[in-house]
């Protein structure tokens, strides 16, 4: 369930939160929702389309699922506008054809002490992974029987690399 919010003009309270269904799960919709509690003219498409500088019947598109990809431009706004950039990796590991193929991770905005407890317990294992990798191409040739060993380390990295693309993201989100 997702809420839009309706803010007191003098207070700045919250004073009504009502439920939207239509696109609730959508993540264009979720994340101008989420914008929302800190801009009122998000709780509507059309405040969230003229700050967009697109058309509301185009936002209703993206956020209905109508439009079969969303234009770069626009979810690049988007990310920029709502502060919601796990879109653009939303975008490139799902919309995009080259990172749908696995060539960018996938990651969500996390809390930082977990994303930092992940990382720290990651890296425990870096010298092993080295030490394991250096051993495979010392030579310059990965043999038949070095091959599931090799996959197992470029699976570590990419977990590494999944810490990093979940710090990145808080770090965009947060530190802006």
């Amino acid at each position: 369930m997702i809420l839009a919010y309706e803010r007191d003009s003098w207070k700045g309270e919250i004073i009504m939160a009502k439920t939207v269904t239509k696109a609730s799960n959508n993540v264009y919709c979720q994340a101008r929702l989420a914008a929302a509690k800190f801009n009122d003219a998000f709780n509507s498409r059309e405040g969230a389309a003229e700050h967009l500088g697109i058309s509301k019947d185009a936002l209703t598109k993206y956020e209905l699922g109508l439009c079969k990809i969303v234009p770069v431009e626009a979810v690049v706004m988007m990310a920029e506008v709502y502060n919601a950039p796990e879109l653009l990796n939303l975008y490139c590991t799902r919309d995009c054809p080259i990172g749908a193929v696995g060539m960018v991770s996938a990651a969500e905005v996390k809390s930082i002490e977990l994303i930092t407890l992940r990382m720290l317990n990651t890296l425990r294992d870096v010298e092993k992974s080295k030490d394991e990798l250096l051993e495979i191409v010392q030579d310059g040739v990965i043999d038949d029987d070095e091959k599931p060993q090799l996959k197992e380390i470029i699976k570590f990295f990419e977990q590494v690399e999944q810490n990093v693309c979940e710090l990145k993201l808080w770090a965009y989100k947060n530190l802006k």
